[in-house]
Protein backbone atom coordinates (compact mmCIF):
# COMPACT_ATOMS: atom_id res chain seq x y z
CA UNK A 1 0.00 0.00 0.00
CA UNK A 2 1.77 3.39 -1.06
CA UNK A 3 -0.18 5.64 0.94
CA UNK A 4 2.98 7.75 1.63
CA UNK A 5 3.34 7.80 -1.81
CA UNK A 6 0.27 8.93 -2.58
CA UNK A 7 1.05 11.62 0.20
CA UNK A 8 3.74 13.46 -1.40
CA UNK A 9 2.09 13.39 -4.95
CA UNK A 10 -0.93 14.83 -3.24
CA UNK A 11 1.01 17.56 -2.11
CA UNK A 12 2.67 17.87 -5.46
CA UNK A 13 -0.62 18.18 -8.00
CA UNK A 14 -1.29 21.86 -8.89
CA UNK A 15 -4.29 23.66 -7.73
CA UNK A 16 -5.73 23.13 -11.23
CA UNK A 17 -5.64 19.67 -10.82
CA UNK A 18 -7.71 19.79 -8.02
CA UNK A 19 -10.02 21.56 -9.58
CA UNK A 20 -9.16 25.08 -8.60
CA UNK A 21 -7.64 27.12 -10.92
CA UNK A 22 -6.36 29.67 -8.29
CA UNK A 23 -2.95 30.23 -5.82
CA UNK A 24 -3.03 28.38 -2.61
CA UNK A 25 -4.32 29.83 0.22
CA UNK A 26 -2.47 30.19 3.78
CA UNK A 27 -3.53 27.24 6.14
CA UNK A 28 -3.85 26.89 10.38
CA UNK A 29 -3.56 23.48 12.00
CA UNK A 30 -4.52 21.75 15.19
CA UNK A 31 -2.45 18.19 15.71
CA UNK A 32 -3.86 15.23 17.68
CA UNK A 33 -6.99 16.85 18.72
CA UNK A 34 -8.64 14.29 21.35
CA UNK A 35 -12.09 13.60 20.11
CA UNK A 36 -12.94 10.74 21.90
CA UNK A 37 -12.45 8.07 24.81
CA UNK A 38 -13.43 4.79 23.59
CA UNK A 39 -12.59 1.20 24.86
CA UNK A 40 -9.80 2.92 26.73
CA UNK A 41 -7.93 4.12 24.04
CA UNK A 42 -7.55 8.05 23.38
CA UNK A 43 -8.56 8.88 19.93
CA UNK A 44 -7.17 11.98 17.80
CA UNK A 45 -7.42 13.40 14.84
CA UNK A 46 -5.06 16.24 12.92
CA UNK A 47 -6.98 19.51 11.05
CA UNK A 48 -6.09 21.84 8.81
CA UNK A 49 -8.50 24.60 7.55
CA UNK A 50 -7.95 27.97 5.56
CA UNK A 51 -6.33 30.87 7.22
CA UNK A 52 -8.10 33.73 5.47
CA UNK A 53 -11.96 34.14 5.00
CA UNK A 54 -14.71 33.38 7.98
CA UNK A 55 -15.71 29.81 6.01
CA UNK A 56 -17.93 27.89 6.77
CA UNK A 57 -15.48 25.97 4.32
CA UNK A 58 -16.62 22.06 3.27
CA UNK A 59 -15.18 19.45 5.01
CA UNK A 60 -12.85 16.08 3.52
CA UNK A 61 -12.34 13.15 6.47
CA UNK A 62 -9.59 11.21 5.70
CA UNK A 63 -9.68 7.45 6.80
CA UNK A 64 -6.56 5.77 6.52
CA UNK A 65 -5.60 1.89 5.56
CA UNK A 66 -3.83 -0.50 7.28
CA UNK A 67 -6.20 -3.78 7.47
CA UNK A 68 -8.31 -2.37 9.65
CA UNK A 69 -5.14 -3.46 12.16
CA UNK A 70 -2.57 -0.60 11.54
CA UNK A 71 -1.26 2.12 10.32
CA UNK A 72 -1.84 5.69 11.65
CA UNK A 73 -3.66 9.01 11.04
CA UNK A 74 -0.39 10.84 10.41
CA UNK A 75 -0.21 8.66 6.92
CA UNK A 76 -2.95 11.79 5.67
CA UNK A 77 -1.62 14.79 7.60
CA UNK A 78 -0.42 16.14 4.51
CA UNK A 79 -3.31 15.64 2.54
CA UNK A 80 -5.68 17.69 4.94
CA UNK A 81 -3.12 20.67 4.69
CA UNK A 82 -3.46 20.38 1.22
CA UNK A 83 -6.80 20.16 0.84
CA UNK A 84 -6.92 23.23 3.20
CA UNK A 85 -4.92 25.03 0.54
CA UNK A 86 -7.65 24.79 -1.48
CA UNK A 87 -10.33 25.96 0.26
CA UNK A 88 -11.24 22.97 2.75
CA UNK A 89 -11.60 21.44 6.33
CA UNK A 90 -9.57 18.59 6.26
CA UNK A 91 -9.54 16.07 9.06
CA UNK A 92 -7.53 13.05 9.08
CA UNK A 93 -8.92 10.77 11.97
CA UNK A 94 -7.65 7.71 14.43
CA UNK A 95 -9.92 5.05 14.99
CA UNK A 96 -9.58 1.17 17.20
CA UNK A 97 -7.41 -1.34 15.71
CA UNK A 98 -8.37 -5.12 15.80
CA UNK A 99 -7.75 -7.67 16.82
CA UNK A 100 -7.91 -5.86 20.17
CA UNK A 101 -10.52 -4.73 19.34
CA UNK A 102 -13.35 -6.44 16.66
CA UNK A 103 -16.05 -4.59 14.44
CA UNK A 104 -17.79 -2.48 14.91
CA UNK A 105 -15.39 -0.56 17.48
CA UNK A 106 -14.07 0.95 13.94
CA UNK A 107 -17.10 2.19 12.26
CA UNK A 108 -18.37 3.58 15.62
CA UNK A 109 -14.84 6.11 16.04
CA UNK A 110 -15.09 7.38 12.47
CA UNK A 111 -18.55 8.08 12.98
CA UNK A 112 -17.89 9.70 16.38
CA UNK A 113 -15.00 11.68 14.56
CA UNK A 114 -18.17 12.64 12.12
CA UNK A 115 -19.87 13.92 15.35
CA UNK A 116 -16.90 16.07 16.60
CA UNK A 117 -16.94 17.69 13.67
CA UNK A 118 -19.82 18.48 13.50
CA UNK A 119 -20.02 19.64 17.07
CA UNK A 120 -16.81 21.75 16.55
CA UNK A 121 -17.76 23.05 13.10
CA UNK A 122 -18.00 27.03 14.28
CA UNK A 123 -14.08 26.73 15.76
CA UNK A 124 -12.96 25.07 12.73
CA UNK A 125 -14.43 26.87 9.85
CA UNK A 126 -16.46 23.99 9.00
CA UNK A 127 -19.81 23.62 6.59
CA UNK A 128 -21.36 20.65 8.70
CA UNK A 129 -23.96 20.16 5.71
CA UNK A 130 -21.12 19.72 3.06
CA UNK A 131 -19.00 16.72 4.10
CA UNK A 132 -16.59 14.66 1.89
CA UNK A 133 -15.11 11.27 3.12
CA UNK A 134 -11.74 9.92 1.33
CA UNK A 135 -10.44 6.65 2.36
CA UNK A 136 -7.67 4.36 0.88
CA UNK A 137 -8.45 0.27 1.50
CA UNK A 138 -9.59 -0.52 4.68
CA UNK A 139 -10.06 3.07 5.35
CA UNK A 140 -12.21 3.15 2.08
CA UNK A 141 -14.66 0.23 3.44
CA UNK A 142 -15.02 2.48 6.60
CA UNK A 143 -15.26 5.77 4.44
CA UNK A 144 -17.98 3.58 2.40
CA UNK A 145 -20.07 2.00 5.36
CA UNK A 146 -20.42 5.27 7.06
CA UNK A 147 -21.93 7.20 4.01
CA UNK A 148 -24.69 4.13 3.52
CA UNK A 149 -25.61 3.57 6.94
CA UNK A 150 -26.16 7.20 8.43
CA UNK A 151 -24.76 8.83 11.57
CA UNK A 152 -26.91 7.70 14.22
CA UNK A 153 -24.61 6.33 17.29
CA UNK A 154 -26.73 3.84 18.02
CA UNK A 155 -28.70 2.30 14.58
CA UNK A 156 -31.68 0.00 15.28
CA UNK A 157 -32.07 -1.66 12.21
CA UNK A 158 -31.98 -0.96 8.44
CA UNK A 159 -34.59 1.68 8.64
CA UNK A 160 -32.46 3.84 10.92
CA UNK A 161 -29.19 4.05 8.41
CA UNK A 162 -30.22 6.07 6.45
CA UNK A 163 -27.62 7.73 4.83
CA UNK A 164 -26.54 11.40 6.35
CA UNK A 165 -27.37 14.32 4.44
CA UNK A 166 -24.21 16.30 5.31
CA UNK A 167 -22.01 13.34 3.42
CA UNK A 168 -22.02 14.86 -0.09
CA UNK A 169 -18.59 13.01 -1.59
CA UNK A 170 -17.23 10.15 -1.01
CA UNK A 171 -13.81 8.65 -2.24
CA UNK A 172 -12.78 5.00 -2.43
CA UNK A 173 -9.72 3.79 -3.74
CA UNK A 174 -9.12 0.33 -3.79
CA UNK A 175 -11.61 -0.94 -0.87
CA UNK A 176 -13.44 -3.99 0.03
CA UNK A 177 -16.94 -3.71 -0.03
CA UNK A 178 -18.72 -7.04 -0.11
CA UNK A 179 -15.91 -9.15 2.88
CA UNK A 180 -18.06 -12.62 2.62
CA UNK A 181 -17.63 -12.42 -1.23
CA UNK A 182 -14.05 -10.94 -0.54
CA UNK A 183 -13.57 -13.89 2.32
CA UNK A 184 -14.82 -16.45 0.02
CA UNK A 185 -13.34 -15.88 -3.89
CA UNK A 186 -10.01 -14.60 -2.40
CA UNK A 187 -8.23 -17.90 -2.75
CA UNK A 188 -9.54 -18.22 -6.46
CA UNK A 189 -8.85 -14.37 -7.48
CA UNK A 190 -5.33 -14.00 -6.10
CA UNK A 191 -2.15 -15.28 -5.25
CA UNK A 192 -2.03 -17.66 -2.14
CA UNK A 193 -0.06 -15.34 0.15
CA UNK A 194 -2.52 -12.33 -0.82
CA UNK A 195 -5.35 -14.40 -0.62
CA UNK A 196 -4.17 -15.17 2.84
CA UNK A 197 -3.83 -12.00 4.04
CA UNK A 198 -6.88 -11.17 3.39
CA UNK A 199 -8.71 -13.57 4.95
CA UNK A 200 -6.64 -13.04 8.17
CA UNK A 201 -7.17 -9.28 8.02
CA UNK A 202 -11.33 -10.03 7.67
CA UNK A 203 -11.28 -12.45 10.75
CA UNK A 204 -9.14 -10.60 12.91
CA UNK A 205 -11.43 -7.56 11.86
CA UNK A 206 -14.16 -9.05 12.22
CA UNK A 207 -13.74 -11.29 14.81
CA UNK A 208 -14.11 -14.86 12.85
CA UNK A 209 -14.98 -17.05 10.14
CA UNK A 210 -18.03 -16.68 7.69
CA UNK A 211 -19.45 -19.26 9.84
CA UNK A 212 -18.64 -18.25 12.96
CA UNK A 213 -19.90 -14.52 12.64
CA UNK A 214 -21.98 -14.72 9.58
CA UNK A 215 -23.99 -11.74 10.88
CA UNK A 216 -21.10 -9.35 11.09
CA UNK A 217 -19.85 -10.77 8.01
CA UNK A 218 -23.47 -9.02 6.48
CA UNK A 219 -23.54 -5.80 8.78
CA UNK A 220 -19.95 -4.85 7.85
CA UNK A 221 -20.37 -5.24 4.06
CA UNK A 222 -21.26 -1.69 3.01
CA UNK A 223 -23.01 -2.89 -0.17
CA UNK A 224 -25.48 -4.44 2.72
CA UNK A 225 -27.27 -1.06 2.36
CA UNK A 226 -26.85 0.02 -1.14
CA UNK A 227 -29.64 2.96 -1.29
CA UNK A 228 -30.77 5.86 -3.93
CA UNK A 229 -30.03 7.59 -0.97
CA UNK A 230 -26.63 6.90 -0.40
CA UNK A 231 -24.36 9.81 -1.61
CA UNK A 232 -22.29 10.12 -4.80
CA UNK A 233 -19.29 8.08 -4.59
CA UNK A 234 -16.06 7.55 -6.68
CA UNK A 235 -14.69 4.15 -6.79
CA UNK A 236 -10.62 4.30 -7.68
CA UNK A 237 -9.46 0.70 -7.84
CA UNK A 238 -6.77 -0.66 -10.18
CA UNK A 239 -6.98 -3.47 -12.26
CA UNK A 240 -3.67 -5.85 -11.27
CA UNK A 241 -4.92 -5.72 -7.47
CA UNK A 242 -3.87 -8.48 -6.03
CA UNK A 243 -4.76 -7.80 -2.77
CA UNK A 244 -8.05 -6.68 -2.68
CA UNK A 245 -9.55 -7.29 -6.28
CA UNK A 246 -10.98 -5.21 -8.88
CA UNK A 247 -14.44 -7.45 -8.56
CA UNK A 248 -14.94 -5.84 -5.19
CA UNK A 249 -15.46 -2.26 -6.55
CA UNK A 250 -17.47 -3.65 -9.84
CA UNK A 251 -20.22 -5.48 -7.33
CA UNK A 252 -20.80 -2.35 -5.14
CA UNK A 253 -20.58 -0.37 -8.26
CA UNK A 254 -23.49 -3.10 -9.84
CA UNK A 255 -25.48 -2.60 -6.68
CA UNK A 256 -25.35 1.31 -6.15
CA UNK A 257 -26.43 1.64 -10.13
CA UNK A 258 -29.13 -1.01 -9.17
CA UNK A 259 -30.17 1.17 -6.08
CA UNK A 260 -30.50 4.30 -8.12
CA UNK A 261 -27.47 6.10 -6.57
CA UNK A 262 -25.08 8.33 -8.39
CA UNK A 263 -21.71 6.27 -8.62
CA UNK A 264 -18.65 6.31 -10.76
CA UNK A 265 -15.97 3.64 -11.21
CA UNK A 266 -12.27 4.18 -12.28
CA UNK A 267 -10.42 1.83 -13.46
CA UNK A 268 -6.71 1.61 -13.82
CA UNK A 269 -4.93 -0.53 -16.05
CA UNK A 270 -2.49 -2.79 -14.49
CA UNK A 271 -2.21 -1.11 -11.54
CA UNK A 272 -2.05 -3.19 -7.99
CA UNK A 273 -2.90 -2.40 -4.40
CA UNK A 274 -1.22 1.86 -3.74
CA UNK A 275 -0.60 3.91 -6.03
CA UNK A 276 2.41 5.73 -7.51
CA UNK A 277 3.56 7.80 -10.18
CA UNK A 278 1.57 8.74 -13.20
CA UNK A 279 -1.03 6.50 -12.12
CA UNK A 280 -1.51 8.13 -8.31
CA UNK A 281 -1.26 11.47 -10.48
CA UNK A 282 -4.15 11.17 -12.79
CA UNK A 283 -6.12 9.79 -10.23
CA UNK A 284 -6.22 12.33 -8.05
CA UNK A 285 -7.05 14.94 -10.88
CA UNK A 286 -10.66 12.96 -10.98
CA UNK A 287 -10.97 13.09 -7.72
CA UNK A 288 -10.10 16.10 -7.19
CA UNK A 289 -12.59 17.47 -9.69
CA UNK A 290 -15.06 15.08 -8.20
CA UNK A 291 -14.62 16.79 -4.83
CA UNK A 292 -15.19 20.17 -6.45
CA UNK A 293 -18.29 19.48 -8.41
CA UNK A 294 -19.81 17.86 -5.00
CA UNK A 295 -18.70 20.08 -2.00
CA UNK A 296 -18.60 23.54 -4.41
CA UNK A 297 -20.80 23.24 -7.28
CA UNK A 298 -22.99 25.87 -8.06
CA UNK A 299 -26.39 25.08 -6.88
CA UNK A 300 -25.49 23.53 -3.57
CA UNK A 301 -27.51 23.80 -0.44
CA UNK A 302 -25.62 26.05 1.53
Amino acid sequence: MNRIGLLILLALVPAKAMGQDVALGEIETATDVLYSTAGGETLKMDLAWPKEGAGPFPVVVFVHGGGWMAGSYKMYTIATQEVARRGYVGASVEYRFAPKHTFPAQIDDVRCSVHWLCENAAKYKIDAKRMGLWGDSSGSHLAALLAVTGSDDKPAGRDARKPPSCIRAVVCYYGAFDLLKAYEHSAQLQPLLQAGMLRSFIEQFLGGKPGEVPKKYKAASPVTYASKEAPPMLLIHGTADELVPLEQSEMFEKALKAAGAPVELVRVAKVGHGFAGQELADSLVVAGAFLEKHLKGKGLEK
